[in-house]
């Protein structure tokens, strides 16, 4: 669905090529106290007295998640939140170098040509990977926001950033 509670739009009918699931999303459970504080997880140490997170997940029914490959054009920013991008960055760099200096300026050029005169700000990027051999920073132990190249596990929620 898009923003305004409208189907996607879908080229054609379903087909045995379409990759639809169905899966249960975790979203953030509302409290009445989002109403003063925004929901909040510290990934690096919390100040004294804070607890490291003030909201709980909680899972969602069960959604359609539709696969869009072949309409990906019927797509945009102003009317789905999103928009898919064919675009070739090259070899991507593992080093911190490299992706700073090399990957995000492409990424930037990338963003600002889909929106031109878009600001674009990378504040902050993380290394994930769902092959949890590979992770450097094991679940619930502190973030040396200082050191990016820290390989996370992927979040499992529903979330902007």
């Amino acid at each position: 669905m898009d923003r305004n509670g409208q189907n996607a739009p879908r080229q054609g009918d379903a087909t045995a090529d379409r990759a639809d699931q169905n899966a249960r999303l975790n979203y953030i459970q509302w409290e009445a106290k989002f109403r003063t504080e925004k929901p909040y997880e510290f990934i690096s140490q919390a100040p004294e007295g804070c607890p490291r997170k003030n909201f709980t997940l909680a899972a969602s029914p069960e959604q359609t998640i539709y696969d869009i490959r072949g309409s990906e054009e019927l797509f945009n920013l102003d009317d789905h939140a999103f928009q898919v991008v064919r675009q070739e960055v090259g070899v991507i760099p593992t080093d911190q170098k490299g992706i700073e200096s090399d990957y995000l300026p492409k990424i930037v050029e990338l963003l600002q040509s889909i929106d031109p005169g878009a600001e674009v700000v990378v504040f902050d990027w993380r290394l994930r990977t769902s092959d949890y051999t590979r992770t450097t920073a094991k679940s619930g132990s502190v973030i040396d926001l200082d050191d990016p190249m820290l390989i996370l596990k992927p979040v499992h929620a529903v979330h902007i950033g």
